[in-house]
């Protein structure tokens, strides 16, 4: 058995030679840049449903559209839709918001067969309806969750599917 002098200077080379290597393998760290910050995305809205087979939220970044996503918890389906870009009036009266944040709408019915969803134009749609002097409206999207099939209903303020019967949804129009 060496002694423990001997041993301590066998494994010192070793030591500072990981020490070292690991050192180098080191790669010096970007700074955060103003691009970075903007493609950072947030997830707001999340919705459970009552069989807790699907979970929903929306996936938003600090410009830009966001996404509506359906995702199945026991299994590997997941559905992505446009929610568009939450215009400059939003939360400030402006129409088709009702003078509401920009807090999401999102939901199941109640046995967990269907999504929903409220959204608006994309940026470049918006920028369109601007231009010609029309209102920037939201639209509901209602999304078959068997086959990730959706319908969209043109000028909706708010949704609530049925508790009875959950093959309906109530939805109320803008004016």
């Amino acid at each position: 058995m060496l002694p423990r002098m001997k041993r301590f200077r066998l494994l010192l080379p070793v030591f500072f030679g990981m020490v070292l290597a690991a050192a180098l393998a080191q790669t010096p760290k970007r700074a955060i840049t103003l691009d970075d910050m903007l493609a950072w995305k947030s997830v707001t809205g999340t919705a459970l449903s009552h069989n807790g087979q699907w979970f929903a939220y929306r996936e938003n970044g600090m410009v830009g559209d966001g996404s509506a996503v359906f995702r199945q918890t026991h299994g590997a389906a997941i559905y992505r839709f446009n929610l568009g870009e939450l215009p400059e009036n939003a939360g400030r009266g402006g129409r088709g918001r009702g003078g509401r944040s920009g807090a999401a709408n999102i939901g199941f019915s109640s046995d967990g067969r269907f999504g929903a969803y409220l959204a608006y134009p994309t940026h470049a749609q918006q920028v369109k309806l601007r231009k010609q002097k029309k209102p920037v409206e939201m639209h509901a999207g209602i999304v078959d969750l068997a086959n990730g099939k959706e319908v969209t209903i043109p000028r909706v303020r708010r949704f609530a599917f049925s508790g009875a019967n959950p093959a309906w949804i109530a939805v109320q129009l803008l004016p």
